[in-house]
Parts: structure tokens; sequence; C-alpha cells
């Protein structure tokens, strides 16, 4: 996110989504209770989502160790090798 409104957006959203699925309310009934478009709640409920899948997705991400030898032949010699073949 680029400026500071657009995270205290994000972060108003974040809290009306969580409180309406706590709720236990439909879509029409908190949308109303709270003074907005049903179509809001449900564009923030799908980005939140989204959001939270991609994160999952990217802390499921792990690091292999990489060993690199040291002992190899020098590369004239592992092109001669090679030729030799």
């Amino acid at each position: 996110m680029r400026t500071k409104a657009t995270k205290e957006v994000f972060k108003y959203w974040q809290r009306h989504v969580a409180s309406f699925k706590a709720s236990g309310l439909t879509r029409e009934a908190y949308s109303t209770k709270n003074r907005m478009q049903v179509y809001q709640l449900d564009y923030w409920r799908r980005k939140i989502s989204r959001m939270a899948k991609t994160e999952e997705a990217i802390s499921a991400v792990e690091w292999l160790p990489l060993k690199i030898r040291d002992d190899l032949a020098p590369k004239q010699a592992r092109i001669k090798q090679a030729q030799e073949i």
C-alpha cells in the first residue's frame, strides 16, 4: 500500500470484515446496520481473502541449503575430460 490513508482504509475494512464474520448477521443486515453498501463489504471481503491466501503462500516458501564443493577440477581439466568422452 502506498500511502498512510490507504493503510488506514485497509485497516478500517479489515476491522469491518472481521466484525461481520463475528456478528452472525447477513451481509445485508450488517451493511444496513453499519451504513455501507453490500457491494462494498463484498469487495473488501474478497480482497482481504485473496491477500490472506497470498500471504499464506509466501510464508509456505522454504529455502533449501546449497552446498558448493571446492574439490571440483579446474575448468580446463573438465573440458579436456569432456572432449575425451
